[in-house]
Order: C-alpha cells, then structure tokens, then sequence
C-alpha cells in the first residue's frame, strides 16, 4: 500500500514539474515574442505650412498667381493705374505655426511668364528680423524657418514697370486697355530641413 502511495506521490511530483517546465516555456517564449513583433507607436510630427493664408499641408509644391499688388502712386498718373516708370510690391507670407519640424522653401519667381516682357523683378527680401533669405538660383530665393524660432517669413518683392521708348506701342496697348491686370505667376515648394547646406549663387 505504502509503495503505491509512494508511486502516485512521484507520478504527481512529475507531472507538477512537467507542468511548471511547460508554463515556464510558454511565459518565456510569450515575452520574446512581445518584444520582438510588440507594437510601436510613433508620435509624428506635425507638418502645417500656409502661404499667404492659403493651407499648403498636402503637398509640397504649390504655385500661385500674385495679382493683388501694391503701386507706389506718383505724381503723373491717376491714383490706382499703373503705368511705365513705376513701381510696385507684394508680399508672400510663409507660416508653418504648428509645424514640429524646420521648414526650408523655395520661392521662383516665373519672370518668363509675365505679361509684360518690360516688368522686372527689383528686389526680393526677408523682412522679418534676423531671417535670411539666399538666391539660390536666378529666380529661386531659398528660406529656412527653424523650429522653435519665429514661425513666419514675411518676403516683400519689389517690382518695376521700365520705361522704354522702343517698347512705346505695347506700352500704349497695354495702357489704354481696360482689362489691364497684372499677374506674377509664383512657385513655392516647402520640404523638411535637414541641416544641408544652403549655397548662393
């Protein structure tokens, strides 16, 4: 009797220890397994870039028409006309407020398409304090707005009308046009910055 007793304590013993093996196992491999294909979760940054007001988030590249222009009035042309001789400006204004990241941008300035052959670019500058603005390529001017520094870029460009005597006639037609409009058609793309280095032309 007692030798039976004996066997049924061993048998119980082993399948305990069997028993415990297995569990030790499973709880081993359980916590490999987590921390090999366990879920991570990542916080993304924000990315939020408006040009003038208008929301660029979903794409990196957006052009636009300027065409509400400042004219810097004189003497001999009636307030609100343009005309040879003068100048204008407008601003492009470049927010990433919300944005987790520093911005770089590209602004070009498509003087090929604008419709009078005799209006040029003047000037084009960051007027923001301590923001720089690099002309990276003849009508490309190359921005950075670094995280955790001013959030905006205010860029104000300086337009003039020459005049030129042997461009009198289109002048005229443009002049005496009542649908006269002037357009300035503009590219600005916006990535990440990354810390690579800006040249100058």
């Amino acid at each position: 009797m007692k030798k039976n007793n004996v066997k049924i304590f061993l048998l119980l013993l082993t399948i305990i220890m069997i028993a415990f093996t297995i569990y030790k196992i499973a709880t081993s491999y359980a916590l490999f397994y987590s921390q090999l294909y366990g879920t991570a979760t990542l916080n993304l940054g924000r990315w939020n870039v408006s040009v003038n007001a208008t929301d660029i988030s979903n794409g990196i590249t957006q052009e636009f028409i300027i065409d509400d222009l400042n004219i810097i009035q004189n003497t001999a042309t009636r307030a609100g006309k343009f005309a040879p001789g003068m100048t204008g400006s407008f601003e492009i204004v470049i927010d990433t407020e919300n944005t987790d990241v520093s911005v770089r941008y590209d602004l070009t300035i498509d003087t090929v398409n604008l419709q009078n052959t005799q209006i040029t670019i003047e000037s084009v500058e960051e007027t923001e304090v301590d923001n720089t603005l690099i002309q990276t390529s003849p009508n490309t001017y190359t921005g950075i707005i670094r995280l955790g520094e001013n959030s905006s870029n205010t860029i104000n460009i300086i337009f003039e009308w020459t005049n030129d005597e042997e461009n009198n006639q289109q002048d005229t037609e443009l002049g005496t046009s009542n649908n006269l409009n002037i357009q300035i058609p503009i590219t600005l793309t916006a990535t990440q910055y990354l810390n690579e280095t800006i040249t100058q032309i």
